[in-house]
C-alpha cells in the first residue's frame, strides 16, 4: 500500500506468512492510519458525498468517533453490516474500536497493541494483542466487555484472523507454521489444520465452519486452500501461471483473495466454490479484501478509490472529501465500510450504502 491508509499487498502477505514465522513484540496491524490531526470529535453519521450509481443514491457516511479522534478506520464487519471493528487514534493513542449500529465503543482488553480481526452479527469480536512486559502474542474473543483467551499451540503463539456466526474462529500459529481453528464452546482447545506442505495459514471461516487460507511456503509457492468442518483439506484451483494463491475472505459459495505469479504485482481472484472455479478480478484493482454471500467483493483500486466488484464490474465508491479511500469489508446487502481521507488528508471510518 503505502498510499495514505492503504494496506500493502506485500504487507498483507507478510501479515499472515511472515508473521507466522517471526514473532514480533510490535503491533501487527492489518490497516494503517495516516494523516494529520483533524477535528473529529463525536461526529454523527453525515452524508459526506454521493456518487457512483445511476440514480445518485450511492453515498459515503462518516462514523461517530470519540472526542479527540484524529484518524479512524473500519477494519472488518459482520455479515449483516450492523457490527464493525477498527481503530481510532485518540489524543495520539491508537485504540481498537467497535461500532454497533454506528455507535462507537472502545474494545477494552488488558493487552498492548490490540488488533481486532473480525466481528460477527452478535457483536463477538476476535482479535489479538501482546502481553505488557514480554513479546508474547495472545489471541482472544471479546463479548459484552469480557475477554476470552484463545489457546495457543504448544511452543507457539496464536494469531486469530476471523470469526463466524457461531463464534468459531481461525488463525495461525506463530512459531509452528500451523493453520488453527477454535470452537467457541472450547476456547481453551485449539485444532491444528492439516497441510501437505507442513506450513499453512487460515485467514477466514464461513458460517458452516469451513476454514480458508493457503498452504505452502512463500519462496516455494502457495496454494489456496479450504478445510471442512471435519478438518479435511482441499486445494483450490489457481489462475493460469500463478505461483502464489491465498483466500483472504469466504462467505457461502464465494471466496476472494489473490492468485498471482508475482507478489510485486498481485492479481486478485474470485472463487466460485459451488462450481469449483476461479476467475480473475479486473486489473484495475489494487487488492480484494472481503466478499459477501452473493459474490460482491470489497476492494480498492490502483488509483486509490474504494470499490466494490459486482458481476465482474468495478463500481468506484465516493471519497469523503479527500483523495483516497479503501473498502475493507462488505455486508450481504452490499453496504461497504472502510476508510476515506477527508479534505485535510486524515483517515475517517466510513460506510458506503446504495452503491
Amino acid at each position: 500500500m503505502q498510499k495514505a491508509t492503504r494496506r500493502n499487498v506485500s504487507a498483507a502477505w507478510a501479515g499472515s506468512l511472515l508473521a507466522a514465522c517471526v514473532l514480533s513484540g510490535g503491533a501487527v496491524i492489518a490497516f494503517d492510519g495516516a494523516g494529520s490531526p483533524a477535528n473529529a470529535s463525536e461526529r454523527s453519521l453525515e452524508n459526506a458525498r454521493g456518487g457512483g450509481s445511476a440514480d445518485g443514491s450511492c453515498s459515503v457516511e462518516t462514523l461517530d468517533v470519540p472526542e479527540g479522534t484524529t484518524d479512524s478506520w473500519v477494519a472488518a464487519g459482520s455479515p449483516d453490516g450492523n457490527k464493525l471493528v477498527g481503530y481510532a487514534t485518540v489524543d495520539g493513542e491508537e485504540r481498537p474500536m467497535t461500532w454497533s449500529n454506528g455507535k462507537p465503543r472502545e474494545i477494552l482488553v488488558d493487552l498492548r497493541n490490540v488488533s481486532p480481526a473480525g466481528v460477527n452479527d452478535e457483536g463477538v469480536v476476535a482479535g489479538f494483542g501482546f502481553e505488557h512486559d514480554e513479546p508474547v502474542r495472545t489471541s482472544f474473543l471479546y463479548r459484552d466487555g469480557e475477554t476470552i483467551e484463545l489457546a495457543a499451540p504448544e511452543g507457539a503463539d496464536a494469531t486469530v484472523t476471523d470469526i463466524n456466526a457461531d463464534g468459531d474462529a481461525v488463525g495461525y500459529g506463530v512459531g509452528d507454521n500451523s493453520a488453527l481453528r477454535w470452537d467457541f464452546d472450547s476456547p481453551d482447545e485449539v485444532e491444528k489444520l492439516p497441510s501437505p506442505q507442513e506450513n499453512a495459514v487460515a485467514n477466514a471461516i464461513d458460517d458452516g465452519g469451513t476454514a480458508a487460507g493457503h498452504t505452502g511456503f512463500p519462496d516455494e509457492g502457495t496454494e489456496a486452500a479450504l478445510w471442512n468442518q471435519d478438518g479435511g483439506h482441499e486445494a483450490l484451483p489457481a489462475l493460469d501461471g500463478a505461483k502464489h494463491s491465498s483466500v483472504e475472505s469466504i462467505r457461502g459459495d464465494f471466496a476472494t483473495g489473490f492468485s498471482t505469479d508475482s507478489m510485486e504485482n498481485s492479481t486478485q481472484a474470485l472463487w466460485n466454490l459451488e462450481e469449483g472455479t476461479v476467475s480473475q478480478l479486473p486489473d484495475s484493482l489494487y487488492e480484494a479484501y472481503d466478499v459477501n454471500e452473493t459474490g460482491v467483493v470489497a476492494a480498492d483500486t490502483e488509483d486509490d478509490h474504494a470499490a466494490i466488484v459486482r458481476d465482474g464490474e468495478v463500481v468506484t465508491l465516493p471519497h469523503a472529501g479527500g483523495d483516497a479511500s479503501q473498502a475493507y469489508t462488505i455486508a450481504d446487502d452490499d453496504t461497504a465500510a472502510g476508510s476515506s481521507q477527508d479534505a485535510a488528508g486524515n483517515s475517517q471510518a466510513v460506510v458506503w450504502s446504495g452503491c
